[in-house]
């Protein structure tokens, strides 16, 4: 008598993902606008930016197990929450070869102490 085991996952859209991914993208659009404005990162953005999207990701996934947890009108609150830390994250980690951190920078445009270099 042999037992079989369907090893076929059932056939569902993969919300999951979509929604990570989903959850991902102003990480990545934040990175892009950096990479573009401060392109001044030597070797450390081969560092950082993995690093960023893994510590992002950890963000994310606590996010979803909280909005899990929590009502529906709790949710909308975290991922608000959510999506500002892993901005924050991002703009902090993103490195700069030999000016200041790029949160200086921009603090310093923003109060009209340094113009943008062309």
């Amino acid at each position: 008598m042999s037992v079989q085991i369907d090893t076929n996952p059932p056939d569902r859209p993969p919300y999951f993902f979509i929604k990570l991914m989903l959850a991902l993208g102003p990480t990545s659009l934040m990175l892009i606008a950096l990479v573009q404005w401060f392109p001044n990162t030597g070797l450390g953005r081969i560092l950082t930016i993995p690093l960023t999207y893994l510590l992002n990701l950890v963000v994310i996934l606590l996010a979803f197990m909280i909005a899990q947890k929590l009502g529906r009108r709790s949710t909308r609150i975290v991922w608000i929450v959510a999506i500002a830390i892993t901005l924050a994250i991002t703009v902090k980690l993103y490195p700069q070869e030999y000016q200041p951190p790029v949160t200086q920078q921009i603090w310093d445009r923003l109060n009209g102490r340094a113009e943008p270099e062309s």
